[in-house]
């Protein structure tokens, strides 16, 4: 049986200070002190399984909502999260020759649904195309030190099959020029122009 935990880890509090900007409120710099402290400590990475370790938790809702809904500068986060491992990486000598940034990308699979970014890429460890997230990474190695740097998800953009599916929109609009048709219309050029700015293409 583990035993709730009653207070954050000193490697939390201590270095708490340096992320606090990031976050507006007392109760949030908490709540990602909680999802810090569950990372290093627990067992699954999942918001129910986190706030379970705590002895004074709140509803596994707060956190959830903390994660997924509170406005707080994702990209500054990591950016003093890069910031704090490359003072930890510089405090002793590095071989700049012995540093590596690793990019790598991973399908996770999921059925065909409409959440955002999915898409039926070709997966070459099964050999045919599945419906999945392609989740790209990148990972700082310099001999024993390492850390993640960053990651993206790939959105797909197949100009050809987009711009026909666009056109037989407008076809179905000029056929039968009524509100439903029209909001349909809006709605894929909208889709359409959003996911072409998304799109990065290989170079």
């Amino acid at each position: 049986m583990r035993l709730p935990i009653v207070q954050f880890p000193r490697i939390v509090v201590e270095n708490l200070a340096y992320f606090a900007p990031v976050f507006e409120t007392a109760e949030q710099r908490k709540h990602f002190c909680e999802y810090v402290t569950g990372l290093i400590v627990g067992d699954k990475a999942t918001i129910t399984a986190i706030n379970t370790l705590f002895l004074n938790k709140n509803d596994q809702s707060s956190l959830n909502k903390f994660i997924s809904q509170v406005k707080w500068d994702e990209a500054e986060l990591n950016e003093r999260r890069v910031q704090f491992e490359l003072r930890r990486l510089y405090r002793r000598a590095v071989s700049e020759k012995a540093g590596r940034l690793i990019l790598d990308d991973t399908l996770a699979h999921h059925t065909k649904c409409s959440m955002e970014g999915l898409a039926y890429l070709r997966d070459h460890s099964v050999g045919h195309n599945v419906w999945a997230h392609n989740v790209v990474t990148s990972y700082y190695v310099n001999r024993s030190d390492q850390f993640p740097v960053d990651f993206r998800l790939y959105h797909q953009f197949n100009r050809k099959y987009e711009t026909k599916m666009l056109r037989k929109v407008v076809q179905r609009v000029q056929a039968k020029p009524d509100l439903a048709n029209y909001r349909q219309y809006l709605a894929t050029l909208v889709s359409y122009h959003y996911r072409e700015q998304l799109y990065r293409p290989q170079d």
